[in-house]
């Protein structure tokens, strides 16, 4: 990452206009909303604190063991370094098979690790997209409308 300018680029230069126009659309589109109708604009935004409160969860979930998602990823990072330093020999010797082992054995480790880590967040994660999904909001919409004239 010091090295490879162009690989942060995007992240350093455009950062702060992608958050402009995402914070410029929600505005925009909420604020075209509530002149419309403001009852189907408020109707739109009652999903978000369910969105917030799983997200949360999940953040909280994930900051447990990001420590150890380092330590995991230092393992295999260490190993490749060794397998490539050890071609060379491997190719002088030629002890096939053996080389790649310690490699095989991180990765594994790494894993094992990260299925335990994310499995238990695969379903509220899933909930979370579903809920501010755009479908979800049409349904809401269309519902809460199709009621609001039925009351007249």
């Amino acid at each position: 990452m010091q090295e490879d300018v162009s690989a942060i680029h995007h992240l350093v230069a455009h950062s702060y206009l992608n958050l402009a126009n995402a914070a410029t659309t929600i505005l925009c589109v909420y604020g075209y909303l509530f002149s419309v109708d403001w009852r189907m604009a408020l109707i739109t935004l009652l999903p978000l604190p369910f969105f917030f409160l799983l997200y949360r969860k999940i953040m909280l979930a994930s900051q447990a063991k990001m420590a150890d998602y380092g330590q995991e990823l230092e393992k295999v990072n260490r190993s490749v370094v060794e397998f490539v330093q050890g071609i060379p020999v491997v190719k002088i010797f030629g002890q096939h098979g053996v080389a790649h082992h310690a490699y095989s054995r991180a990765v594994d480790s790494f894993r094992d690790f990260f299925l335990d880590w994310v499995r238990p967040l695969i379903k509220p994660e899933s909930l979370s997209g579903v809920i501010i999904a755009p479908i979800t909001l049409l349904l809401l919409v269309l519902v809460s409308g199709i009621a609001f004239i039925h009351l007249g």
